[in-house]
């Protein structure tokens, strides 16, 4: 099995709602939301911007970035190289327990061989 149809898994990780993982130019690679071709722009959009702040302050990268929305289920992205990752967490969890467990998942997946 591939790293991008194993990225698919990342539905299974507690407290993801919904994935999408996109190109830096905007392709949807894997997703499982309704709204993956919106969604898109938005993420790479929001990612582009976030690097470009990083610069401009000289920091190291940023880890992610956390949009809050009013339902609970925030969005969350994170970048990945050539590519973003956007999450919609559940309501009914906390950021940093989504991120601990996205994080120890794709370090899982970038262990496996092909």
């Amino acid at each position: 099995m591939t790293k991008v149809t194993e990225i698919n898994k990342l539905a299974e990780v507690e407290g993801v709602e919904s994935f999408i993982f996109v190109r830096r130019d905007g392709k949807v690679v894997a997703e499982n939301m309704d709204n993956a071709v919106s969604m898109a722009s938005t993420i790479v959009m929001s990612g582009l911007n976030c690097e470009s702040m990083e610069t401009l302050v000289k920091e190291k990268r940023y880890k992610y970035l956390s949009i809050e929305r009013e339902s609970g289920k925030d969005l969350i992205i994170l970048s990945l190289g050539n590519f973003f990752l956007g999450i919609i967490k559940a309501q009914e969890y906390q950021s940093r327990e989504i991120l601990d467990a996205t994080y120890s998942f794709l370090k899982n997946l970038m262990g496996r061989k092909k």
